[in-house]
C-alpha cells in the first residue's frame, strides 16, 4: 500500500468520526504544466492537519508506509509539536 493510499484511507476513516482533516503539502510541489509551487508550509510539516470539532483541538498526522521512516526535518517538527503539547503522530494504516 502506498503512502498516498494510506493517507486517503486515514482521511476517510477520520471523517466518519466527524473530524475535519485536510492534506497539507510542504516543500515544493511539481505542477502538471511544469514548474514548481511552494504552498508556504515549512519543510517537515505533517501530511495531514485536522481539527476535532467537538473540543476544537488541532492535530497533525505524518503518513508512512509500514517500513517508512521520518526525515530529519519531520522529526524536528515532531519535537516542536511535542514541546508545545500538540497532538500528533505517525500513521501507517487507518
Amino acid at each position: 500500500m502506498s503512502e498516498h493510499s494510506i493517507q486517503d484511507a486515514v482521511r476517510v476513516a477520520l471523517s466518519k468520526y466527524g473530524y475535519f482533516v485536510v492534506r497539507t503539502a510542504a516543500g515544493n510541489v511539481e505542477m502538471a504544466r511544469g514548474g514548481y509551487f511552494n504552498p508556504g508550509m515549512p519543510n517537515g510539516w505533517p501530511d495531514l492537519t485536522g481539527i476535532n470539532l467537538i473540543d476544537n483541538t488541532i492535530f497533525f498526522i505524518e503518513m508512512k508506509t509500514p517500513i517508512g521512516r521520518p526525515r530529519p526535518d519531520q522529526m524536528q517538527f515532531h519535537k516542536f509539536l511535542k514541546k508545545h503539547g500538540i497532538c500528533h503522530g505517525i500513521a501507517r494504516s487507518p
